[in-house]
């Protein structure tokens, strides 16, 4: 069982906080499901961003590089806008791959959601698709390669101990699902498994995963049903089978958040892990276990009040949709800030006891 016992809650200290991005200085208004990597010598961000509406018909891919993860230069459009603004189909950004020297970005092409009123009976358009560019000499390859149909990503590629890369993420009907690939090209060779649904019939979400030193995977989910906690369930062979979908004591806002290890094993799961006021996404918070099973503190990373300042549907105040990238005993997270910037903080994971 998956408990969170907090006995200490605090601000972490030694936290550096800047902007990958301001909508006040861009026509467009909307940012987020953000991502993050480290690639020959330099960090990369990617964002979905749109004129005003959450995917919306004008969504596009957008990307920005720093040397230190904390200053930041627009590189511009990553993934354009299929057909224009006006057209139906639309991109969101789904995150990075890094082969040795090789940069692979990834995003989803679709031409409509349920929850904008532009699909019924399901939650994605038919023709939902997973695909990547390469990024060549900092340019991403005008090709498109086509990683999967029917798929939509929720965080980056991640390797498993035994080296298969992971993507969750979910079908066009929101049953959340996996690709995976045992080779060594990053745009084919991805298959898909179908994660098992909760046995008490909660809609499961926006899966992101660890694995412990004996190589089994903990898969996370949110719960859109709205129980206040997190989901998980368990694979011991690589992600191939898994076990039945259970409520956790791991407290859950209906965010998205973001699972992971630190360098010195640690375990760490990123978000608003809270569940005092539904939808409220402040503070961003890391919490951390040294068995995957018993998180024992959470440190809040952000937690000032924030304002939206343009209108947009589905848009709300606070640090939401966390990606991470640890590297050098270091954790960066990108987050949006009221789904109108995309903001980042660093820290020294010394910081937590």
């Amino acid at each position: 069982m998956i408990t969170a016992n907090f006995k200490k809650k605090v601000q972490l200290e030694g936290v550096r906080s800047a902007l990958v991005y301001d909508a006040r200085l861009d026509p467009f208004k909307y940012s987020h499901h953000p991502q993050i990597t480290f690639c020959n010598g330099k960090f990369f961000a990617m964002w979905s961003n749109s004129l005003k509406d959450e995917d919306s018909s004008s969504q596009l891919v957008r990307w920005a590089e720093s040397d230190d993860g904390c200053k930041w230069k627009m590189k511009g459009i990553f993934a354009e806008d299929p057909d224009g603004p006006e057209l139906p189909l639309r991109r969101f950004a789904a995150g990075w791959r890094v082969d040795e020297q090789e940069l692979t970005g990834y995003f989803c092409t679709f031409s409509g959601v349920s929850y904008n009123n532009e699909v019924k009976g399901q939650k994605w358009s038919d023709d939902l698709k997973a695909e990547a560019r390469v990024v060549r000499n900092g340019v991403p390859e005008e090709k498109i390669g086509s990683i999967h149909a029917d798929f939509i990503a929720n965080e980056s590629p991640r390797r498993t101990g035994p080296g298969r890369w992971i993507i969750p993420g979910e079908d066009k009907r929101g049953i959340t699902q996996l690709l995976v690939n045992d080779t060594l090209d990053s745009v084919s060779g991805w298959r898909k498994i179908t994660l098992p649904q909760s046995q008490d019939k909660h809609i499961m979400t926006e899966p992101s995963w660890f694995e412990n030193d004996k190589g089994v995977i903990t898969m996370f989910f949110r719960d859109d049903t709205g129980s206040g906690f997190l989901y998980a369930c368990e694979s011991a062979d690589n992600g191939d089978t898994w076990g039945s979908v259970e409520r956790t004591g791991f407290p859950d806002n209906i965010a998205k958040f973001a699972c992971g290890r630190l360098e010195d094993g640690r375990f760490f799961i990123i978000g608003n892990s809270h569940n005092e006021k539904k939808w409220f996404r402040i503070p961003l918070t890391i919490s951390v276990s040294d068995d995957g099973a018993r998180f024992y503190r959470q440190y809040f990373i952000r937690v000032e009040e924030t304002n939206m300042r343009f209108e947009g549907m589905h848009k709300g105040p606070g640090y939401q949709y966390p990606g991470v990238l640890v590297k050098d005993n270091r954790i960066f997270i990108v987050y949006s800030i009221n789904k109108e910037d995309v903001g980042i903080s660093v820290f020294d994971a010394d910081r937590m006891e």
